[in-house]
């Protein structure tokens, strides 16, 4: 099995089999991904196991377009806040996130800066 993004339909799955679920097929795609991510470019940065991390990449990736909560994050994934913020910050770094900031006025016309994160 494998997959041909260059195809004619331009970015569809294309495997050569007959009757396999493209689900399947991407979910098997997007898991090599990260299993490859973790292991070749950020292995010698996060001080945790593959699991807690990936866990962490899920918890994120539930918050899409939401105000980024560290001490949510840190609650769900059972890791510390300064964790959450460096990994969060190596995810920036290696271009999987993208932190946008959302300026809100609040009382006494204080700016707050409020980061958005996106996958």
């Amino acid at each position: 099995m494998y997959i041909d993004c260059r195809g004619k339909t331009g970015g569809k799955i294309h495997t050569g089999k007959a009757g396999i679920d493209e689900r399947n097929l991407w979910q098997e795609f997007y898991s090599s991904y990260v299993a490859t991510y973790l292991e070749r470019d950020i292995h010698e940065l996060i001080a945790a196991d593959s699991i807690t991390f990936t866990k962490f990449l899920k918890a994120v990736a539930a918050r899409t377009g939401e105000m980024l909560n560290y001490k949510n994050i840190a609650g769900d994934v059972g890791v510390s806040e300064p964790t959450i913020k460096n990994w969060i910050s190596i995810l920036s770094r290696t271009g999987i996130i993208l932190c946008l900031i959302d300026k809100k006025t609040y009382l006494r016309e204080n700016l707050l800066a409020l980061p958005i994160q996106y996958i």
